[in-house]
């Protein structure tokens, strides 16, 4: 038996794979700006004079206004759009954020913990954390809210501030992250 049109057959199935193709896209496409930024500049970037490590599913980004950042891929739900993935940012520091020592630093964070930003329910968490161990230790201010989280850190003689806003999962990635700054 054979067909009359050939069309029968190859215009459903290419009707098919395009409507998987922007099915994919759609819930995959963060991966794939990861994965291309991968392949075009490796697992490493430099931000602002800091060497940085970036995971497989994290990719630069240079926001308007000169700030720089990392964030990270995460499937896209069509139903429920949302930017909760998780973003780092680096930024310039301002003159009241600059801290030339280790007591400095950790006193700017114990300031920041005092008045926090997103942090003012029963059950949101705040606390000091320091992520980097010896001579240049990072500290961080954690706010934790449900569904968000926060850090907000100050590096001795670093004229930057660092941040991670995002999904609480994501959090332990971006300390390791920021932790890997040479």
């Amino acid at each position: 038996m054979s067909l009359k049109n050939p069309m029968f057959v190859i215009l459903p199935s290419v009707a098919t794979m395009a409507v998987m193709g922007i099915f994919c896209y759609a819930v995959l496409g963060n991966y794939f700006v990861a994965l291309g930024w991968h392949l075009r500049h490796g697992n490493h970037t430099v931000i602002r004079g800091y060497r940085v490590h970036v995971p497989l599913s994290w990719w630069r980004v240079d926001y308007f206004g000169g700030n720089i950042g990392l964030e990270r891929a995460v499937p896209s739900d069509p139903r429920y759009p949302s930017d909760g993935n998780g973003a780092i940012e680096w930024w310039p520091a301002g003159q009241s954020q600059l801290a030339a020592t280790q007591e400095q630093a950790l006193g700017m964070a114990q300031r920041d913990a005092s008045h926090p930003i997103f942090a003012g329910k029963p059950g949101d968490e705040i606390s000091v954390i320091q992520l980097r161990q010896a001579k240049d230790a990072m500290y961080c201010v954690r706010e934790e809210i449900p569904y968000f989280s926060s850090l907000v850190c100050h590096l001795a003689g670093a004229p930057v501030v660092l941040s991670y806003s995002g999904d609480p999962k994501f959090e332990l990635e971006a300390e390791w992250i920021l932790s890997s700054m040479k």
